[in-house]
C-alpha cells in the first residue's frame, strides 16, 4: 500500500493550513455518577446535536454471494450516507475508506457502483491484497492508533498485536491521498474505533481530510469510566465540527450505534484546503 515502501506514523506537511482541533476534556460525572446516567446522558447527547442532510440512503446490506444467511431482523451491514450535493460526493472523483469488512462487501460495492474510488480493510477475513472486479481494493490491514507491521496474509489466525495496522493519517499518506480529501470513512471495527477516533481528533485527521463518517460505536464492558470517556470523545467531534446527521440503534446488538457524522467545518469545492 506504501508509496515509499516505509512505514512511518505520517506527521501532516508543515505548509498545511492551521486548523483548531482542541484538546481532549475529560467531562463531569453525569448525576451520581452510575452507568445509567452515564448512559443517559451519552445517547441523550447523540440522539440531539446534529448536522441536517436531506438525502441520506442506505448503501449495502443486501444479500450477495459474500454475505452471510439472512438474519431475523434483515441484511446487516447497510450504512447511511449523505448525498445533498452540498456534500460534494461527486461520481468519477469521491474516495471512500472502509474499514471493517466482515466478508460483507455490500456497502463498498454500493459506493463502488455509485462511481466513487473505494479501499476496503480487515485483517480478520484472511484475503491478502487484492484488487476485487469492480476495482474496490482491498488490503489486508487494521485499523489502529499506531503503525506496526504484521506477520503475514494469515492474519485472522493471529492475536491483533500481531496485525499490520496503520492509523488513519498512516492510510491517507500511503495511498498518495494527502492532498485532497476522503468523502467517506466507514468504521466497523468492533469496539476499537474509540482509540482510533481519540488518535485522529488529536492528530487532526478527521478535521483536515474527511468529509463524512458512518461508524458503528459500540459499548463493550460498560462502566460508568468508561462511559464517561465515550461522551467526552463524542463531545470533542462535536467541537471540531463533526456532527451526527443520522442515528440509528442496531437491532442485533442494543447498546450499538450507527452514526454519520459530517464534517461541517470542511470545505466542499474540490478545490477546498
Amino acid at each position: 500500500m506504501t508509496k515509499t515502501g516505509q512505514t512511518s506514523n505520517y506527521q501532516f506537511p508543515t505548509t498545511a493550513k492551521p486548523i483548531n482541533i482542541y484538546k481532549y476534556i475529560e467531562q463531569k460525572p453525569a448525576g451520581n455518577g452510575t452507568i445509567a446516567y452515564e448512559m443517559a446522558r451519552y445517547k441523550r447527547f447523540l440522539a440531539t446535536q446534529g448536522a441536517v442532510c436531506q438525502d441520506i440512503r442506505r448503501i449495502g446490506g443486501e444479500r450477495s454471494e459474500t454475505t452471510i444467511e439472512p438474519r431475523p431482523f434483515g441484511a446487516d451491514g447497510a450504512w447511511d450516507v449523505c448525498f445533498d450535493t452540498n456534500v460534494g460526493l461527486i461520481p468519477g472523483s469521491c474516495i471512500v475508506y472502509s474499514f471493517g469488512i466482515g466478508r460483507d462487501f455490500s456497502f463498498d460495492d454500493g459506493m463502488a457502483n455509485y462511481g466513487c474510488h473505494v479501499f476496503s480493510f480487515d485483517p480478520t477475513i484472511g484475503q491478502p491484497d487484492h484488487r476485487r472486479p469492480n476495482g474496490v481494493e482491498f488490503f489486508n490491514i487494521g485499523l489502529s492508533s499506531f503503525d506496526q507491521e504484521g506477520s503475514g496474509n494469515n492474519s485472522e489466525k493471529l492475536p491483533k498485536s500481531q496485525w499490520k495496522t496503520r492509523t488513519l493519517a498512516s492510510v491517507i499518506n500511503e495511498l498518495g491521498h494527502e492532498k485532497g480529501f476522503i468523502d467517506i470513512v466507514k468504521m466497523d471495527i468492533e469496539g476499537d474505533e474509540w482509540k482510533c477516533l481519540r488518535q485522529m481528533l488529536k492528530d487532526g485527521t478527521l478535521r483536515r481530510y474527511v468529509r463524512q463518517l458512518s461508524i458503528e460505536l459500540h459499548l463493550f464492558f460498560k462502566s460508568s469510566q468508561r462511559l464517561r470517556k465515550y461522551y467526552s470523545i463524542a463531545r470533542w467531534l462535536h467541537r471540531q465540527g463533526i456532527k451526527v446527521s443520522s442515528l440509528h440503534q442496531n437491532p442485533y446488538c442494543p447498546d450499538c450505534l450507527e452514526i454519520n457524522f459530517i464534517n461541517t467545518r470542511l470545505p466542499y469545492d474540490r478545490g477546498g484546503n
